[in-house]
């Protein structure tokens, strides 16, 4: 029997989706089943302070691409609240930035004292920050080998399961 050789990601991830819909069914679930232990795993290795982090961390599985991705799947880069989760994963290096500031005189307070309102004459201060280095947590990137490991049989049990019923039902 001749091995067949995939000279590119494109052709492997075609491959997986001319798949009959009985193999992919089966290869879902153990998908499933590693993307929710995948996920605890990251949120138990997390930091934790108010939590939020730890809530961030989801999975999803793309059935037809047979694609499992876990992690910080809805925090965008710069703007999200939690933009902080990647530099906590991944560390960061000691770097001095420059910082500019705007200084409000305020005028006086508002009549129901919750509020201020700030003075036209706003004084720009510009300073340099030193920032220090941080070495990543890496728990969205870290390796996980052994649910890998379990990932790799499940999926090579459930194929073989699914190829055995399609089998059975020609």
């Amino acid at each position: 029997m001749a091995r067949s050789k995939f000279s590119g990601l494109g052709e492997m991830q075609q491959a997986l989706k001319a798949l009959p819909d009985a193999v992919r069914r089966e290869m879902v679930k153990p998908l499933e089943e590693t993307g929710k232990d995948l996920a605890a795993a990251m949120q138990a290795a997390a930091p934790q302070r108010t939590g939020r982090l730890r809530a961030a961390i989801k999975y999803k599985v793309y059935a037809t691409a047979l694609r499992l991705v876990v992690g910080l799947l809805d925090v965008k880069a710069g703007r999200d609240a939690l933009f902080y989760g990647r530099i906590q994963d991944l560390g960061r290096r000691a770097q001095l930035v420059t910082v500019q500031r705007t200084r409000g005189g305020f005028a006086k307070k508002l009549a129901t004292g919750k509020g201020r309102i700030m003075a036209s004459g706003n004084v720009r201060d510009t300073y340099v920050m030193r920032v220090k280095a941080m070495a990543g947590k890496k728990f969205v990137t870290g390796r996980y080998s052994d649910l890998r490991t379990g990932l790799r049989a499940k999926l090579s049990a459930s194929y073989d399961d699914a190829v055995s019923s399609v089998v059975d039902r020609s």
